[in-house]
């Protein structure tokens, strides 16, 4: 009879460690994604996110097979380690979200940054806001769960200390992802 006392002691118990670990996974998803996102000026990482595919079909990180400088303020250059897989860095470059038009010079491909006009600043913004209520749908989910688990607490006073918690937890994340959505807005608007 006591092994199950000991499982529902566990079942009761409220893991924020786990909470907390899946909110800031989430935003700083939020927040890589927000550094690829540059408007009107090259940096390296804004190619983060693009996903070139092998030749067997698989995919893999632009990093994985090339190498990509800023020698410039609107220029990137794109070595790829692979001669035979520029074409395919050059493909992904052109079909990505980014709206560029690379060309191959050699075994590099480069890629000029066109200036940015009040519309794209207008679409990333609303990229930014959507990247934003995304990751704070994610750490709503988390707080439901730590939720459910206070809820289960044995003792009404710890399942209001838990729910508390819990609540302020996902306050302060909340915060967090409020301002660097703000932050990565005003970057992007005022340029």
């Amino acid at each position: 009879g006591d092994d199950d006392e000991d499982d529902n002691e566990k079942a009761a118990e409220l893991d924020l460690d786990k909470m907390r670990q899946s909110m800031q996974k989430a935003l700083d998803h939020m927040q890589r994604e927000f550094s690829s996102m540059q408007v009107g000026r090259a940096t390296p990482n804004m190619l983060d996110a693009i996903q070139v595919t092998q030749r067997d079909g698989g995919l893999v990180p632009l990093s994985a097979v090339a190498k990509v400088l800023a020698p410039s303020a609107n220029t990137l250059q794109v070595s790829v380690f692979d001669s035979s897989m520029t074409q395919a860095v050059l493909t992904a470059i052109e079909k990505s979200e980014l709206q560029l038009n690379p060309e191959i010079q050699g075994k590099t491909v480069k890629v000029t940054i066109p200036r940015a006009t009040a519309e794209t600043r207008a679409q990333v913004a609303k990229q930014v806001k959507q990247l934003a209520e995304h990751c704070k749908t994610v750490m709503r989910r988390a707080r439901q769960d730590g939720m459910k688990q206070a809820k289960a607490l044995p003792s009404k006073d710890d399942m209001r200390r838990a729910e508390k918690e819990v609540q302020d937890i996902l306050d302060t994340f909340t915060k967090k992802a409020d301002s660097a959505a703000e932050a990565k807005e005003k970057e992007v608007s005022h340029l």
